[in-house]
């Protein structure tokens, strides 16, 4: 009798799932139910993949007795207490890439595989089982190239512009092509070489910012390129360019450079060169079979989704995890040896965390936000070693650690609170007079604001701005961590509490005012609260909806004057009322020489006057 495949829970509904799901019925696992981020998305999603069950609350996902495996394929930030927790109640967990917005959240999923080391735990990066992949690591390993000197990737592509506003948009939830793609290349290169990344430099630029639909004051923050260079452990170099500008075919090329010769990995296939060789050599061919990837439920969407390389990566990685599970009789046990071969022993979440950290390796030196790490390195270490920064830092009130950490930090607390989540990272840029002064005004009037805004201002005393409330942005909080799941808080914020329309209101005055004419200016409109901005005088009134105070930069229309024309014409007109200042005492001077002439000659004349009498 065949052994019955565990069955598969999947937390998230990105367009990737229309790709998993299929590949993992297609192997014969059972995907019996799915998580959403909300009821309708959930219903819609599993109405199209044919799934059983279907939930906006993921502990119903989690708890679902006949879920063995937890596929976790939502947003990054929400990937370790997902994760934590799955392992935590004895369920198998594959993670989806990226890896997630910073270490200390890969550092918690490594803490829980290694908690739980009868439970698989790894993370879908499929460029490593990429066939061409794995002839390239035995040609390596065999002494193709010798020792290895440079890793040089190429990636060259249009990104697909997004239809709405999510995370991929925003760099700090994760978003970008450093971790989209970028994760999968710092891995695979880690894979080849069998070294770490030991220093890093790194250039990320977001050129599209706004799109025929996320435009307004929204902007898309993830970087759409990015170039980065590794120094390895072993004294190789890595060099890799994501260029997501370049229309047509996705092309990418890994080429792995040594002392006797080159290997290049092109898409699917692969290539070597002897050094003493005129030209490259076909050392193996993976051509596109379009009958075996309609028979695993691949359609031609997916195609566009997923690039050839990293389907057919991904394709092998669930058919060696179909193998773990067939190995063993029991439903829920699995013989880890089918993925030794494409690992080393210690594979899991701990390659994760490896990845996460060089990550924010590259990221920190592309932005320069992050702590010294020159003077942190080793403190943070040595903390993170001996588990007294090992807690969970989401909510500060009942961290268990936050002690013990600040006590083994020592001296350089303020220096390197940030490194491990404990405190905000420094921003370089703060001053106070790019600050602002905030605060909740007492009984608003909600109706007023509303009539008062919702047409533009005809006399131009004010500019309105609308945007819609995006749940994953008011619930993710960068500076704090992950998101609490102990309770459902999405059922504090949905439309049924702030309206159908869900539109954060704001309202700009065009002229500067002053603290308390903004405050009393504000309360006659009837809004919730204002912002002051110190350095331009610019006056900002918040409406009811908006849970955040406004938009954080000023956009008063006249306050400064922005325009060279008006600066130009202000110009002018204090060098006129110089130039008149300058003429009118001219003008005294002169009339005042004429008065002191005019005196001279009356006492002329009044002294030969005098000498006439006599």
């Amino acid at each position: 009798m065949r052994k019955m495949l565990p069955g598969f829970g999947v937390v998230g509904t990105p367009n990737s799932v229309r790709a998993y799901v299929p590949l993992l019925k297609s192997y014969g696992f059972r995907v019996v139910a799915l998580w959403g981020r909300t009821k309708e998305d959930a219903a819609k999603v599993a109405a199209e993949l044919n799934i059983p069950f279907h939930s906006s609350n993921v502990d119903e996902v989690l708890l679902n007795k006949d879920v063995d495996i937890i596929a976790v394929t939502c947003a990054p930030h929400m990937q370790a207490p997902i994760a934590v927790k799955a392992l935590g109640i004895g369920k198998h967990v594959i993670c989806g890439a990226p890896a997630g917005p910073n270490q200390v959240d890969s550092l918690r999923m490594v803490n829980a595989a290694k908690y739980y080391p009868r439970l698989m735990s790894l993370t879908i990066y499929g460029l490593r089982f990429l066939p061409a992949i794995d002839k390239m690591k035995q040609l390596i390993l065999d002494g193709y190239v010798g020792d290895i000197n440079v890793c040089e990737v190429k990636v060259h592509f249009e990104k697909a512009k997004r239809d709405q506003f999510d995370w991929m948009c925003d760099g700090t939830m994760g978003g970008g092509l450093l971790n989209e793609i970028g994760s999968d290349i710092i891995d695979v290169i880690g894979y080849l070489t069998g070294q770490r990344a030991t220093k890093a430099h790194g250039m990320l630029k977001t050129f599209t910012k706004q799109t025929e639909k996320i435009k307004g004051i929204r902007e898309i923050t993830s970087d759409d390129f990015c170039t980065f260079q590794i120094e390895l452990d072993q004294g190789s170099c890595v060099t890799a360019t994501i260029n997501g500008h370049i229309p047509g075919p996705f092309q990418q090329e890994i080429m792995i450079l040594g002392n006797k010769g080159r290997l290049i990995a092109k898409g699917a296939d692969l290539y070597g060169q002897k050094n003493d060789q005129s030209k490259e050599s076909l050392l193996h061919f993976d051509p596109i079979n379009f009958k075996e990837e309609e028979r695993h439920g691949v359609s031609e969407k997916t195609r566009t989704l997923i690039p050839t390389p990293y389907l057919k990566g991904i394709i092998q990685f669930i058919e060696a995890v179909k193998e773990a599970f067939d190995k063993e009789e029991e439903r829920q046990s699995y013989c880890i040896d089918p993925l030794l071969r494409y690992s080393d022993p210690q594979i899991t979440m701990r390659n994760k965390l490896y990845l996460a950290c060089a990550l924010v390796l590259v990221f920190c030196a592309t932005l320069a936000l992050c702590c010294d790490e020159g003077v942190c390195v080793s403190i943070v270490s040595k903390c993170l070693l001996i588990k007294s920064c090992d807690c969970d830092m989401t909510s500060l009130k009942n961290c268990t650690c936050c002690k013990d950490c600040q006590l083994c930090l020592s001296k350089l607390y303020t220096e390197c609170c940030s490194c491990v989540g404990l405190c905000p990272k420094p921003d370089p840029d703060d001053d106070l007079q790019d600050g602002s002064t905030i605060e909740d005004l007492h009984d608003p009037i909600p109706e007023l604001f509303n009539v008062l805004t919702e047409q533009p201002d005809i006399e131009k005393r004010w500019t309105t701005f609308s945007h819609p409330v995006h749940f994953d942005a008011l619930l993710y909080k960068p500076n704090h961590g992950i998101l609490d799941l102990s309770k459902d808080i999405r059922q504090e914020a949905t439309k049924d509490n702030y309206g159908s329309e869900l539109n954060c209101t704001v309202a700009f005055m065009s002229q500067c005012y002053s603290l308390r004419k903004c405050k009393e200016s504000c309360k006659s409109m009837g809004a919730a609260r204002y912002r002051w901005f110190h350095d331009q005088g610019c006056c900002q009134c918040i409406g009811n909806n908006c849970i955040s105070y406004g938009l954080n930069s000023p956009k008063c229309l006249q306050c400064p004057p922005q325009d060279e024309e008006t600066e130009n014409q202000l110009q002018e007109e204090v060098n006129k009322l110089v130039e008149n200042s300058v003429v009118e005492e001219e003008e005294e001077e002169i009339d005042e020489e004429f008065d002191d002439e005019d005196d001279d000659l009356e006492e002329d004349i009044g002294i030969n006057e005098l000498k006439t009498v006599g």
